[in-house]
């Protein structure tokens, strides 16, 4: 089922909030020596929605009701091991691939290591206009966007004397494009009503083994996939402005570039991909 999504409602108000979070994330992460700080200055989420089919909705699952701080939360990182055994608790289609997406949404039953609703007391005692089901939604996202997101930076010269010269730089990312699934899980269960959400790498949950299918843990691919980061964001594209136009042609100003399309796909794998995923709390 296909969704509409009224884009002009994200407003500049929006934009400045996501801004600081871009910066918050880049005034800690590390950057090669010849590139100084990288500030984002400016976004305009441009006038092209994503397209967005809800393909399944399912229990929340226990990974999301898990009553972790939310500092914690925020910070924890997983390492490959640990996302496959967490990649087992997502719902089976998702592991298996699209081959599930047409069962009617509600009609299969919960799968092991999956929460079938709040307690009863809890549903009890909560206000009639507060008694929302926990709730659980998967999408399938495909974002070709003409965003406009400004950043600064510089390219730094350290010969013949650390920091001899700085060549200030301005980056504008004018095109991304996102291919994944994304998850929204809405639950109360803490006694406060919060939204959770992450991508999901469609490609990983459909090479992924299962115990039903042993036997295919045995195939190997000839060919290793990209990078999951790759796969999301298959394409970033970055105009720099460096001085004067007629004297662009500087050696490092592509790898300043490839160094802000891979800081993007790190940030997007470290911060939403499964089994990392943001809460927003509402009460």
């Amino acid at each position: 089922m296909s969704i509409d999504l009224d884009w002009s409602k994200l407003d500049a108000v929006l934009a400045d909030s996501v801004v600081a979070v871009f910066n918050t994330q880049l005034a800690n992460m590390s950057r090669p020596e010849f590139i100084g700080p990288i500030a984002v200055t400016s976004l305009d989420f441009g006038t092209v929605p994503p397209e967005v089919e809800l393909v399944d909705v399912k229990a929340v699952s226990h990974e999301f009701l898990e009553e972790d701080d939310a500092e914690d939360r925020s910070v924890e990182r997983f390492t490959k091991e640990q996302v496959d055994a967490r990649y087992q608790h997502l719902p089976f289609h998702v592991r298996q691939g699209r081959d599930d997406f047409g069962a009617p949404p509600l009609s299969p039953p919960p799968k092991p290591g999956w929460t079938t609703g709040l307690p009863s007391e809890t549903n009890a005692s909560a206000p009639a206009s507060h008694s929302w089901p926990p709730l659980q939604m998967h999408f399938r996202l495909s974002y070709h966007s003409d965003l406009r997101l400004t950043m600064t930076t510089s390219l730094l010269i350290n010969y013949p004397s650390p920091l001899f010269l700085s060549l200030p730089i301005k980056l504008h990312l004018t095109t991304v494009v996102l291919n994944a699934e994304v998850v929204v899980a809405y639950e109360a269960l803490t006694g406060k009503r919060r939204l959770h959400f992450c991508l999901v790498d469609e490609l990983e949950a459909s090479i992924r083994p299962s115990p039903s299918v042993e036997h295919l843990s045995t195939i190997h691919s000839t060919e290793k996939p990209p990078a999951v980061g790759l796969r999301m964001l298959p394409q970033i594209v970055i105009e720099s402005e460096i001085g004067d136009a007629d004297k662009h042609a500087l050696k490092n100003v592509s790898r300043v570039e490839r160094f802000i399309q891979d800081a993007i796909r790190t940030l997007v794998v470290d911060e939403l991909v499964f089994p990392n995923f943001q809460t927003i709390v509402f009460d």
